[in-house]
């Protein structure tokens, strides 16, 4: 499938996650998205990696996404993870494995899952925190 099926379907799911004000396909610096504006989600295209392991075989695509997420918190009593836990749970629910062990995201890859580390700031200094996370795709063609 084209890279901008697999672009569309990884941010329809992002932007219908539960209590995202603001989703967006370009990022924009923390600074730039006022309190107003969050929780924000930005998914930006990350690298990719082709294969072919056999000659003549088909080609194995590897696609990373990366995702940007900011939570604004002013209540001192609050840590802004309490607004970041639950928005992960959600994306984590909107990129499980089907019964047969794959995410393939209406049929635009063979796979797509969260991968790695999500590394979380929870503004325990300031009142802005935030989340980033890369999602990864695998196709061939």
């Amino acid at each position: 499938m084209s890279r901008n099926a697999q672009y569309s379907a990884i941010f329809a799911l992002l932007a219908g996650v539960a209590g995202i004000r603001t989703a967006s396909k370009r990022l924009r610096l923390v600074t730039e998205v006022p309190p107003v504006e969050q929780p924000a989600m930005f998914l930006v295209k990350g690298d990719e990696s082709l294969s072919q392991p056999v000659a003549g075989a088909a080609t194995r695509y590897e696609r990373a996404y990366e995702v940007f997420l900011y939570v604004h918190e002013t209540d001192p009593s609050m840590s802004a993870t309490e607004k970041i836990n639950p928005i992960l749970d959600s994306v984590a629910e909107a990129f499980r494995a089907d019964a047969g062990g794959r995410n393939s995201l209406g049929g635009t890859v063979y796979h797509c899952w969260i991968d790695g580390t999500i590394e979380i700031d929870d503004g325990a200094l300031e009142n802005q925190g935030g989340a980033h996370f890369v999602i990864k795709t695998v196709s061939a063609d």
